[in-house]
């Protein structure tokens, strides 16, 4: 019997009601028809965030980390009106009391469910999803005449939010035939086959990152004032995701952690998702996710402190034990102070050297566990011989890792969203990573998925999977590069793994 650490970072900072909540959507078996969840209600919050509506659930998720990954999800609500004549609703709109545009206070929801004829159709209004929503004329209200319906429609293709120079137009987009905007809306083009769509985020140069759901998966747009455009331009990701329900690897995969213990398991989290591989290259069919209620994971009822803690484990016989919790600075001493309060994206071990390398955004770090102390050697092997180091350094990395882990002292993977990136040369002296890391799929390299039935998806075969899914490779991390607020949104539960 042999015994290895785990040490995770937590990146969570809500109560253990809030994790259990999440388990709902599991208990109702929404997960039971993999791949068959279609979205057609999507809309933004200012205080709850993007919600996605599930049958009688309301799904609040955050922002993902970028174009290639996942959002996750952080709560799950009953929805009151499932039962009513008004629910399920063609378009739900947020607009604030003066009746164009969205602000953090004084925003209400306004719901259309189409009735034929067209002067029939309803409207509704609620101050909060937990509220009893109230039936409104649109002829009565002169500030919201542009929620009127045209005569002639035949379907709401659905409500959303487009950036302008000052704030969000609010409005609804109605198909007959063509699309046909309202007046004051903006041109979006001509790419309209969508379920549900809205706005996870924007900044202050009137720049929107968003969410569009094709029925059983989503792509996400990016949209500014001067080029507003609902187009989708991200690989393709499961809807069934946003409601809690495990990934199908090899339709798209990402992980949040992965460590590779010593008796050879590959261990892949996302999310209350873990994922046992035996080895490089394992057969999609021989894996499954477990939810994290069968780890050991320990009790979150009181509130944490994301990013100063670290919880640590015993791994017996392929199982973790009971994780015990530990100040981050107890298991890493001597560390920068910077670094004993941020949260990091990814850490592995070399083993023979018993040294740990730290991601954190663009930058990483190595500490020497012998000294207790960052390994200030390894930056001779440098011109710029001094930390913070780029990951510049591995040559072909992007600005950001979501996970790595070490195979053994010579191979080491680092992981963004479906791309997978091989280091295999060190220099010997300082480990200091010679030449570019390879870029592969992860449905190629970690799990075989050439005879996955490709024919049920949109992409027909594994060939054309490749060659679309290639199209998005992350760019690399360049010397000079503007920063994206975007990529610097980190929601994921568990944030790193590695082994002693």
């Amino acid at each position: 019997m042999f015994s290895i650490f785990l040490i995770i970072l937590i990146k969570i900072n809500f109560y253990y009601a809030q994790f259990l909540s999440k388990t709902i959507a599991l208990e109702r078996n929404y997960c039971s028809e993999k791949g068959k969840v279609e979205i057609n209600n999507a809309v933004y919050d200012p205080g709850l965030g993007f919600l996605i509506f599930y049958q009688d659930l309301i799904f609040s998720i955050r922002a993902p980390k970028s174009l290639q990954n996942y959002p996750h999800l952080v709560a799950v609500n009953k929805f009151n009106y499932s039962n009513q004549k008004f629910y399920p609703f063609d378009a739900i709109v947020n607009v604030d009391d003066k009746g164009t545009l969205v602000h953090y206070k004084w925003h209400r929801w306004y719901a259309v469910k189409l009735r034929f004829p067209i002067d029939r159709s309803e409207y509704w209004q609620f101050d909060s999803f937990y509220s009893e929503p109230k039936k409104f004329n649109v002829s009565e209200n002169g500030k919201l005449l542009f929620l009127r319906i045209p005569d002639g429609t035949t379907k709401i293709l659905d409500a959303m939010r487009l950036p302008t120079s000052q704030d969000y137009y609010s409005g609804l987009f109605f198909v007959s035939g063509n699309i046909e905007l309202h007046n004051s809306a903006l041109e979006i083009g001509s790419d309209n086959r969508w379920n549900a769509i809205d706005i996870f985020a924007n900044n202050s140069e009137g720049e929107a990152f968003g969410y569009r759901s094709y029925g059983t998966f989503f792509r996400y747009f990016h949209s500014s004032t001067s080029k507003p455009s609902i187009v989708g331009n991200s690989p393709l990701f499961e809807n069934q995701v946003l409601i809690g329900c495990p990934m199908s690897l090899c339709f798209y995969a990402d992980f949040d952690a992965a460590t590779r213990t010593n008796d050879g398991v590959i261990h892949m989290f996302f999310d209350l998702y873990w994922y046992r591989l035996s080895g490089i290259n394992q057969h999609w069919n021989y894996l499954s996710a477990k939810h994290i209620n069968t780890f050991p994971v320990l009790s979150l009822k009181e509130k944490i402190r994301s990013g100063k803690n670290v919880w640590v484990s015993q791994y017996n016989n392929s199982n973790f034990e009971q994780f015990k919790l530990y100040a981050k600075e107890d298991i890493l001493p001597n560390l920068d102070e910077k670094l004993l309060t941020v949260e990091f994206d990814a850490m592995f071990i070399k083993p023979a050297a018993n040294n740990l390398y730290i991601f954190k955004d663009e930058n990483y770090y190595v500490y020497d566990f012998k000294a207790k102390q960052l390994l200030h050697d390894y930056t001779n092997g440098f011109e710029n011989s001094s930390y913070l180091r780029s990951v510049i350094d591995f040559h072909n990395l992007p600005n950001r890792i979501d996970s790595a882990f070490a195979l053994n002292d010579q191979i080491v993977y680092f992981f963004r969203g479906s791309f997978m990136y091989k280091a295999k040369y060190w220099e010997k002296e300082t480990g200091k990573p010679l030449d570019p890391v390879d870029i592969s799929l992860i449905q190629k390299d970690l799990i075989n998925c050439e005879n996955f039935n490709y024919s049920a998806t949109e992409y027909k075969t594994f060939h054309n999977f490749s060659l679309i899914l290639n199209k998005y490779i992350p760019h690399k991390l360049k010397l000079k590069q503007n920063s994206n607020a975007f990529y610097k949104i980190s929601f994921a539960l568990v944030d790193i793994l590695f082994s002693m």
